[in-house]
């Protein structure tokens, strides 16, 4: 048997420490929240999602990345855009996932893309994409 996990890691750069600091709030107290909430109550579930903040000094970031393989990347970025709408925020946010396999096995392997504005989220799967080259590239001529 396989196993199959998404697999990410990123920094999202905010205009400020006040900003990175209230979206990381956020974040904590939805994610705590979850643990007191059945699933599939509706809401946008966090889990498997770790949080930290970063500060070098010029920028105010917050880095993700999965705790344990397989989070709820669809769940995370409606956050990231409810946060960036909630804010009014002109920031773009985007992030490149893979997904891996424990063995080799065929099919089993890829990942995507997700660029999140206060406007739209646009999500790009490498499974899809390559079904669609690969359909235009066998036409003819």
């Amino acid at each position: 048997m396989a196993n199959n996990q998404q697999q990410f890691s990123f920094e999202a750069t905010f205009p400020s420490r006040a900003i990175r600091d209230e979206v990381l709030a956020h974040f904590l107290a939805r994610d705590r929240a979850e643990d007191q909430c059945p699933a599939g109550t509706g809401s946008v579930q966090l889990h498997g999602i770790d949080a930290r903040a970063q500060d070098d000094g010029t920028t105010a970031s917050i880095w993700f990345s999965d705790k344990a393989g397989s989070p709820d990347l669809d769940g995370f970025a409606e956050f990231l855009h409810e946060e960036l709408k909630r804010l009014d925020l002109g920031v773009i946010i985007g992030f490149e996932w893979a997904v891996t396999c424990s063995r080799p096995m065929t099919g089993q392997f890829g990942g995507g893309a997700v660029a999140i504005s206060r406007a739209q989220i646009r999500w790009l799967n490498t499974g899809t994409w390559l079904s669609a080259a690969l359909d235009e590239l066998a036409k003819p001529g």
